[in-house]
């Protein structure tokens, strides 16, 4: 094969056109984003591709910990066994825009106990381009097969945490996040963008396209086959 072709293969694999939401579409190059950093609870900083370089990587982009769709979008991701993720040859990675010391808490606070990065000025968000706003006027949260809280009680909630536990007042709570299941490499799976708050893709959809199992969610019941 010439080195032409062997380019051209390449650029198949790491440019991949996805869905962003219901609507317009968007392409994917993880190396316009592989260099930035990302920081872990102690401040310090990892290269992106670092994370997903060696191993098939789900790396889910969540909201600001404070946002209750987040929380309970984390909660479930929390209740995923170790052992669907070690059958698949898998790891799960979390990320939210939000400063370090947060991380401990954020991940106590769900039960969550994989890896988790910040990315506290939203780079690696915008560069990828993950949406900003709230929600679209077809978004609930009835619709999301992960967000048990009713607008009202969610944002009862959200304030709370938001003044007992994180107490970031300065948080911008309008970036939206996504998935994308990255490595080894630069090999980039399968994507998502989340078009609104309420937008997250459902675990068990990427579990089944990653992991090839699904498993039972308390709005999402399913069978779990290992």
């Amino acid at each position: 094969m010439s080195a032409s072709s062997s380019s051209n293969l390449v650029d198949k694999v790491v440019r991949i056109k996805i869905s962003r939401g219901l609507n317009d579409e968007v392409t994917v190059d993880p190396e316009n984003f592989e260099d930035y950093n990302l920081f872990d609870k102690s401040n310090l900083p990892i290269r992106f591709h670092d994370i997903y370089k060696e191993k098939k990587t789900i790396i889910v982009f969540l909201r600001h910990p404070q946002c209750f769709a987040a929380k309970e979008y984390m909660e479930d991701l929390a209740t995923i066994p170790d052992g669907v993720l070690q059958q698949a040859n898998v790891q799960l990675v979390a990320v939210v825009p939000s400063m370090p010391e947060l991380l401990s808490v954020f991940k106590e606070e769900t039960g969550f106990r994989h890896a988790l990065y910040c990315d506290p000025s939203a780079n690696i968000y915008r560069k990828i381009g993950f949406k900003c706003g709230v929600v679209p006027h077809d978004q609930y949260p009835v619709n999301n097969k992960h967000v048990k809280s009713s607008w009202m009680l969610g944002v009862l909630r959200s304030t709370y945490r938001t003044a007992v536990l994180y107490r970031d007042f300065n948080a911008d709570m309008l970036v939206n996040g996504g998935c994308l299941v990255l490595g080894p490499g630069r090999q980039l799976h399968c994507s998502h963008l989340d078009n609104g708050m309420f937008d997250q893709m459902p675990i068990n959809s990427l579990l089944e396209r990653v992991c090839g199992v699904t498993m039972s969610f308390p709005k999402d019941r399913r069978v779990l086959h290992l």
